[in-house]
C-alpha cells in the first residue's frame, strides 16, 4: 500500500505527507524510494513554488522501520571480515539510501518538514535535509544510532551539526541519544 501522499495545491505549493500512523510513520525501504521519485518529480513541475513535508497521525516518523530495513542495513554485517565483496554492495546500498534523502535537499524550491508527536532518527535526517523546519514545542526527538549500535550512513550526522550551528552540542545528542523537543532543538 502507498505509505507516501502528495498533491500539488492551486497556489503552487506541493504537499507531501507521510501517512503510515498505525506504525508510527515508521519508513521503509519503499517509502524511501517514493519519497526520491516524489521530490524528483516535483523539482521538475512548473506550477510547484515550495513543497511542505508533513505527516499524519500521532508522531512525524519513528524513524526507520527496522524489520523492513533490516537487510540492508544488517545483512551484511556477519560476513563483513569474511567477504570483502559484500562489504562493497553494503556501502553501495548506503550511499543509495544516502541519494533518496539528499532528493529533498536538491530540490530546485524551498521544501518545508513541519515535526510533531516523536520524530527519530530517520525523522531527523529528513529535517535536516530540507531548507526550512519548524516543529511544535512538545515534539520528541532523538538521534538513535548509538542506541541500536550503527553508524549512520545517509547523511543525517553530517547535517545535523550544520543545521542546529553547534557542533559541541549535536555531539552531546549524537552519543548520548538523550531526546530532545522543540523548544531545544530545531
Amino acid at each position: 500500500s502507498v505509505h507516501i501522499d502528495w498533491k500539488i495545491k492551486e497556489n503552487g505549493v506541493a504537499i507531501v505527507t507521510i501517512n503510515r500512523p498505525k506504525k508510527s510513520n515508521a519508513l521503509t525501504i519503499q517509502m524511501w524510494k517514493d519519497l526520491n521519485n516524489i521530490f524528483e518529480y516535483l523539482s521538475f513541475q512548473d506550477e510547484v513554488r515550495a513543497v511542505l513535508l508533513r505527516a499524519e497521525g500521532k508522531n512525524f516518523t519513528g524513524g526507520i522501520d527496522l524489520m523492513d530495513a533490516s537487510e540492508v542495513l544488517f545483512g551484511p554485517i556477519a560476513t563483513l571480515d569474511k567477504e570483502v565483496g559484500r562489504k562493497g554492495i553494503y556501502l553501495l546500498k548506503a550511499k543509495i539510501v544516502q541519494d533518496w534523502f539528499s532528493a529533498l535537499e536538491n530540490c530546485r524550491v524551498p521544501v518545508i518538514a513541519a515535526a510533531h508527536g516523536a520524530c527519530i532518527g530517520a525523522g531527523i535526517d529528513l529535517m535536516c535535509s530540507a531548507d526550512i523546519r519548524y516543529s511544535t514545542e512538545d515534539v520528541k526527538f532523538c538521534i538513535k544510532e548509538i542506541d541500536l549500535g550503527f553508524v549512520t550512513d545517509i547523511g543525517g550526522i553530517q547535517r545535523f551539526p550544520k543545521v542546529v550551528g553547534n557542533d559541541s552540542w549535536a555531539r552531546e545528542l549524537l552519543y548520548t541519544a538523550r531526546y530532545f523537543d522543540g523548544k531545544e532543538g530545531f
